[in-house]
């Protein structure tokens, strides 16, 4: 549904598709170098030309949010950028590339700021305590990772 060329690397690109899968591409080796799985179809996708470990994407059908994809982090966007009611068909950066900008079918655009979007990972549980087998306690307890947008 949608591709982009990699902003710094000619020969790399990101393509999202209805099947749910966002690919990170090396046209070279015509194989992936990364998948992500999403949530839903996808019909945008873009890197974020200022910093391009990072790409934008937006949804084909019944998700009305925009993501911002880290590629050090596997299956699950970094940032997910809510507000409209029907899918986002468009989005861009601003001129600062310290917003992004998207619109919907619902007849509005939003201004959204790069860092202050919601993070599926401050949701995650990181910490858990297990018995093992022969009756000993093991804990875990996992920083998260900090904002990474700049």
């Amino acid at each position: 549904m949608s591709v982009d060329w990699h902003p710094n690397e000619e020969n790399i690109f990101v393509s999202g598709s209805m099947d749910r899968n966002l690919v990170i591409w090396n046209k070279e080796n015509k194989e992936p170098i990364k998948i992500y799985k999403s949530s839903h179809g996808t019909s945008k996708i873009k890197w974020y030309h200022k910093n391009p470990k990072y790409f934008f994407s937006s949804y084909q059908t019944s998700n009305p949010n925009a993501s911002m994809w880290n590629l050090d982090i596997d299956n699950m966007p970094e940032y997910i950028f809510k507000g409209h009611k029907e899918v986002v068909s468009g989005f861009c950066t601003d001129k600062s590339e310290k917003g992004l900008i998207t619109c919907s079918n619902d007849g509005f655009c939003y201004l959204h700021n790069l860092d202050s979007g919601f993070r599926p990972v401050d949701n995650l549980c990181t910490n858990f305590t297990r018995f093992t087998p022969f009756g000993d306690i093991i804990s875990f307890n996992e920083k998260k990772p900090k904002k990474m947008v700049k």
